[in-house]
């Protein structure tokens, strides 16, 4: 059996169920893998994905940026959380080589934490840098607010600029014309088809569906943004104890029953904040989406301009989410044909093929 390790950025969902898709692939196509999993990432997101066998290791990876709300980034928390993991001490990243070495890991995968490439450079083994942005590339948008940016962004460039070998995912941020392999976009696959889990779950077959994707909602925006319409259910995963009905609402619990990729196909309309792996997953559904800019991260603009080049795509102002007006964009959107994008090649699966060309799996 061949040992493999992640180490992924904490930082939101995005990036483990990324990772997750990934995985999921690798041992799709060989199951003699077992795969370590680095990250304080939920452990249920690897769970609920994979089938194969996996070790999960709670460490720190990497900062991201510290959010108290869906849209806001908190940056003197960020720099301050930056200055007590960077630079990393040798000590601790020696600790890491030596528990790679004793696992007999063959390879190590950074989805942009940097301390997975570090630490197989300690160890002697070859890391790979997946990314559609890098943190180095994000902070340079915050040194005006904060100048003690410029510290950390030239630690983690200099850390990246290690990786053996580096691939990017559609959409990707910053073009990097020395890359190992650019993908498609990476997303979890759908298990279940649509009419089925529409089905199972009781909703009517002449219901418009919504899912939410917004998580942390506050109680008192969510039954600001209830819907109207008697012919809307609204899906919404949180922190909720138990999949409860009402007035058109349904909440399910972020570890449920319902595999996220399946709500998604099931959906008839998504609307969530940008981000890489709700982008993803729409793309390959193919559903709609109803999607609020997050103004300030830079990441938002690239995938803003692939989503509305491929995705069949609306934006709206947070303002119209919490005041009701969202309700306004459906009729807009249903009316749209939905883009279908299922007959491409999954970027996990090209990572995967990478992966076995180069005797890693």
């Amino acid at each position: 059996m061949k040992n493999i390790a992640f180490f992924i950025t904490p930082h939101g969902f995005g990036h483990a169920t990324r990772a997750a898709a990934i995985m999921q692939a690798i041992q799709e196509d060989n199951r003699n893998i077992k795969i370590h999993i680095y990250t304080l990432a939920p452990r249920w997101i690897f769970e609920e994905t994979l089938q194969g066998n996996f070790e999960y290791h709670p460490l720190l990876t990497d900062v991201g940026f510290v959010q108290h709300s869906p849209l806001k980034e908190n940056i003197d928390e960020t720099v301050q959380k930056l200055s007590n993991l960077y630079p990393f001490e040798s000590g601790y990243l020696e600790t890491i080589a030596e528990e790679l070495k004793q696992n007999e890991v063959s390879v190590v995968i950074s989805d942009i934490a940097p301390v997975g490439i570090l630490a197989a450079e300690a160890a002697s083994i070859p890391s790979v840098l997946i990314e559609n942005f890098t943190w180095d590339w994000i902070y340079q948008e915050y040194i005006n607010d904060d100048p003690r940016f410029t510290k950390y962004i030239n630690i983690l460039h200099s850390y990246f600029k290690k990786a053996t070998f580096h691939i990017q995912t559609q959409p990707i941020c910053l073009s990097d014309p020395t890359r190992n392999l650019l993908t498609n976009p990476v997303s979890r696959n759908s298990r279940i088809p649509r009419d089925i889990l529409r089905n199972k779950m009781g909703i009517p077959e002449d219901r418009t569906v919504i899912l939410l994707t917004i998580s942390n909602l506050d109680d008192g925006i969510i039954h600001k943004v209830a819907p109207k319409s008697s012919n809307l259910t609204v899906i919404i995963p949180g922190n909720y104890e138990k999949l409860t009905e009402e007035n058109g609402w349904m909440y399910l619990p972020n570890h449920n029953q319902y595999f996220h990729p399946d709500l998604i196909q099931a959906s008839d309309i998504v609307i969530g904040k940008m981000g890489y792996s709700t982008l993803a997953e729409i793309f390959y559904a193919p559903t709609r989406f109803l999607y609020i800019s997050r103004p300030r991260f830079p990441e938002s603009i690239p995938l803003s301009e692939f989503t509305k080049r491929n995705i069949t795509s609306l934006e709206m102002k947070f303002d119209d989410l919490v005041s009701g007006e969202w309700e306004s964009y459906l009729s807009q959107l249903l009316k749209q044909p939905v883009t279908d994008h299922s007959h491409l090649v999954n970027g996990s699966k090209q990572i995967s093929k990478f992966f076995s060309m180069n005797n890693f799996i």
